[in-house]
This record gives structure tokens, sequence and C-alpha cells, in this order.
């Protein structure tokens, strides 16, 4: 392992916060439901009614720990960046790993931009960050999956089972959440992110200490 894949890892371990910063967001609402509502609502900075990202519900909505959540999936995005740029050698090694590693970028750009700008202050930009967050990362994990499946069979199966798990949360999201709830998918389409981090950092850490062909090789 590099120098600077170590910490790279230690940085996407580090996504864990995003959880605990929606944990403790969703403490302080007056009403929240994880299968009917979307995540955003936990950053929305006034209070309000949001027919449609709480299916239906005319209740008056109020998020006071908003800061928390959009501070929380702002780290997340910074976090997860700063991981792919200090573990270039993870995904350098070939055009495969190069455009997942670009999707997995994009995608925690759009994270940025949902915790800048709430869905109550500024839809277009808010709803513009969400679809990547929600989609692109999924094409990422799928490459990078792909890539990896000669030298890293386990990863790379587990990397493509969340990668579709994100997308078809995302298209599920897309039509309003039948089924399951819009909550329930949307989560699906953002969860498993965070998840592949810290699988894929500890992995990252583990490997420094063991002989064994360096996560990312693919060739």
């Amino acid at each position: 392992m590099t120098n600077r894949r170590r910490p790279g890892a230690l940085l996407w371990l580090l996504t864990v916060q995003f959880f605990i910063a929606q944990a403790v967001a969703q403490s302080a609402m007056n009403e929240y439901d994880l299968i009917r509502f979307d995540i955003s609502l936990l950053g929305i900075t006034e209070c309000g009614i949001f027919y449609d990202a709480t299916s239906g519900s005319d209740n008056l909505i109020c998020a006071p720990l908003h800061a928390v959540f959009n501070f929380g999936i702002i780290a997340h995005g910074i976090l997860a960046i700063c991981g792919l740029l200090l573990a270039q050698d993870l995904w350098r090694a070939s055009r495969k790993t190069r455009l997942a590693a670009w999707c997995l970028i994009l995608g925690n750009i759009g994270a940025i931009i949902v915790g800048f700008f709430p869905l109550n202050e500024a839809l277009g930009p808010h709803i513009l960050g969400a679809v990547l967050a929600l989609t692109l990362p999924g094409l990422g994990l799928i490459l990078f999956g792909s890539a990896w499946r000669n030298h890293h069979p386990y990863f790379a199966l587990f990397s493509i089972i969340l990668g579709a798990t994100i997308l078809a949360g995302a298209i599920c999201h897309a039509f309003g959440g039948p089924v399951l709830g819009r909550g329930t998918v949307e989560r699906l389409a953002a969860w498993p992110q965070t998840i592949w981090y810290m699988v894929i950092g500890t992995a990252m850490l583990i490997e420094s200490k063991q002989k064994r062909p360096a996560l990312g090789q693919t060739g």
C-alpha cells in the first residue's frame, strides 16, 4: 500500500459520520417516517409542507438540526473524493476503473451540492445534486466490480450488487417508490455507497498488513 493510500482508506472509514448525522438530525424531527419520507427532509432549513417528499402528507415538517445533516452530507462528499484522490492506485490501472472513479467523484460532488442547497431553498440545484448522488455511484461500483472480477471476485461481486442496488433504488425513487415506499428506495440508492467506502477502506487497511495482490489490480 502506498503512503497516500492508507490515509485515503481512513478517510473512507470516516464516511460513517453520514449515518450518524442522519440519525442525529432525525432525532429532533417533529415527524419522520423512514419508509415514506425523503432523506432530504432532514436538511430543510424552515418548517413547511412537502407533499411529494412525504408521500402525500400535509403535516407541517420541521428539521431543527438541519445543519447537522447538511454538514454531514457535505463532509461525506469531501471525505469520499479526498479518499479517491489519495488512493489513486486503486483506480488508475485501467480505463474502466478510471471511469468508475470519475463516476464516484461526480456523484459526491452531487452530494455536496445537496448539502449546500437544501430542498426548501433551491429546488433546482438540489434535484441536480440528488440525481448525481443517487445514480452515478451505482454505475461506478458496477464498473469497479467488472474490472476486479478476475483478481478480486468477492469484492467484485460485492461492488456489482451494491451498484445494482443503488441504480434500482434511484429508478424506483424517480417513480415515487412504489410498493416499498419512496423513503425506503431512496435509502437503497444512497446508503450502499457509504457501506462500500467503509468496506473497501477496511480491506485496504487489512491488505497493507498481509501479503496479497493489491486491491485495484486488474491486469
